[in-house]
């Protein structure tokens, strides 16, 4: 599942950056990267990446099987995290979520789109045949036009489902994409 790592892609101003799989050696180093992350994005994320222990169990628990964790690396620091989250079984076996954060020092240069890009490709090659992507519609807009641009719609929408760090409601959007098992990668 993890054959071709290291990739090397080169986002808008040039900078050559390095994706490849998380390792229990990265922990200092993702601890870093979150740290770059504002309190006002960071707020929307699953967990508090702020917590040490969050980031610690996450790369003691390493587990390619559940979560796919893809790491971005420029310079020697992690600039940008994505993840395939996949349940092993069930009736929901066959969906898996994407996550994907980046850097602001890197945002708005093309890492994002390569993070979903290649965790697309991840999701095909196990055998996902629908990716989900959960988004807080306002706070969030720039993702969800760019997954729009990799083909997810719109399949659901939750009216104040979360609220802001000044107690404002925002509305759940929850985007997919389809694959069939015959289509092979990108």
């Amino acid at each position: 599942m993890l054959k071709g790592y290291a990739k090397t892609v080169v986002v808008r101003d040039g900078t050559r950056v390095t994706l490849r799989p998380l390792v229990k050696e990265d922990e200092a180093k993702l601890k870093d990267f979150f740290a770059t992350i504002p309190l006002e994005d960071r707020w929307y994320l699953k967990e508090d990446v702020s917590d040490p222990r969050v980031i610690e169990g996450w790369v003691q628990g390493i587990d390619y099987g559940r979560v796919v964790p893809i790491v971005a690396e420029a310079q020697g620091e992690i600039v940008a995290d994505a993840t395939l989250h996949r349940r092993p079984f069930g009736a929901s076996r066959h969906v898996g979520e994407i996550r994907v954060v980046v850097s602001p020092r890197y945002r708005g240069m093309g890492l994002g789109t390569w993070m979903a890009l290649d965790i697309l490709n991840l999701a095909m090659e196990t055998g996902v045949e629908k990716v989900i992507a959960e988004l807080i519609a306002e706070e969030q807009a720039p993702v969800i036009d760019g997954l729009r641009r990799l083909g997810f719609v719109e399949e659901a929408r939750v009216a104040d489902y979360a609220r802001d760090p000044q107690g404002k409601p925002h509305d759940l959007v929850i985007m997919a994409r389809t694959f069939y098992p015959d289509w092979g990668t990108f």
